[in-house]
């Protein structure tokens, strides 16, 4: 039976952002590998001239006794080397892994985001990012219209999102912090969000994701509801475009965050995530299936 190693950030389970122990019980519901977690902060390396060896020391194996990993939580100053490290040893050993962004670093934040979205060719709101000091000049020399999304670079599921209403508001917001570094966007009217999941290069499964009355934010984590569907009732150009933008970003286990404009019915792309939520999340024993399905045909040879 195939052996998978699932490594996270410390930071990530301190700050409630993830839950190894439930992630790892939810991929081994099924009987075709045996899921193991461990931090960053677990492996240990030697290396000299000739020899180079990681090891779990939550475990006691070296990395080579698995046949694939999954660098599932490292965006963090603290553990991006200790992902770059890994990533360069399991090249070198030949041993499956993901996300091959690791080898790269490619996206830390939104502002990485966009620039790679814009360069890949898919399309986004139109977006101004800059320090709440030059966003107010940036803001009217782009001509944005009202209402806009107003959220900071490094906000994450929903927090630091505001839907700003005039120019007094925005005013208002971002004088109260001159120093964080905001995303602008022209706001989409739509009825809900998809958050896509590909895996390799297709779309695996799409959850749509509607606003509790009241509030613009589809996130579940802030109150919205949601709906599996059809994968193939999604417009052929938007999946297309989900499995490119993850591709680019080097995410091969992904959550593109898409939207479909109610008036002019074309996609914009929000987000690719490197690590979807599962575990505490909707669907959560559905998704690990297709996450548990996708690990154990990994093939380094490949």
């Amino acid at each position: 039976m195939k052996r998978i190693l699932v490594l996270f950030s410390r930071k990530s389970h301190e700050q409630g952002l993830t839950d190894p122990e439930r992630l790892v019980g939810l991929l081994n519901q099924t009987d075709t590998a045996q899921f193991e977690y461990a931090y960053f902060d677990e492996l240990s390396f030697y290396v000299d001239e000739q020899t180079l060896v990681v090891r779990n020391e939550r475990s006691d194996r070296v990395l080579d006794e698995y046949s694939a990993l999954y660098l599932r939580h490292w965006g963090g100053e603290e553990t991006q080397s200790y992902a770059l490290a890994v990533a360069r040893y399991c090249r070198l050993k030949r041993i499956a892994f993901i996300d091959s962004e690791a080898w790269r670093v490619g996206s830390f934040n939104k502002l990485t985001q966009y620039i790679n979205l814009h360069e890949v060719g898919v399309a986004m709101p139109r977006t101004v990012m800059a320090q709440g000091e030059y966003l107010l000049s940036s803001i009217k020399r782009h001509g944005f219209d009202y209402p806009m999304i107003l959220k900071a670079t490094k906000g994450t599921r929903g927090a630091d999102n505001y839907k700003i209403a005039s120019e007094d508001e925005l005013t208002q917001v971002v004088s109260a912090q001159p120093q964080t570094s905001f995303v602008a966007q022209q706001f989409i009217e739509n009825s809900g969000d998809y958050r896509i999941l590909v895996a390799g290069n297709q779309v695996v499964m799409a959850i749509k994701r509607i606003a509790r009355d009241g509030s613009h934010l589809n996130n579940t984590s802030q109150g919205g509801s949601a709906m599996l569907v059809d994968v193939d009732s999604l417009p052929e150009q938007l999946r297309a475009d989900s499995v490119k933008a993850a591709q680019f970003f080097g995410r091969d286990f992904a959550g593109v965050d898409m939207v479909i404009d109610d008036v002019s019915h074309k996609h914009y792309c929000f987000e690719v995530n490197r690590a979807p939520q599962i575990e505490g999340s909707s669907y959560e024993s559905e998704k690990a299936l297709v996450l548990a399905q996708f690990l154990t045909t990994l093939d380094a040879s490949a």
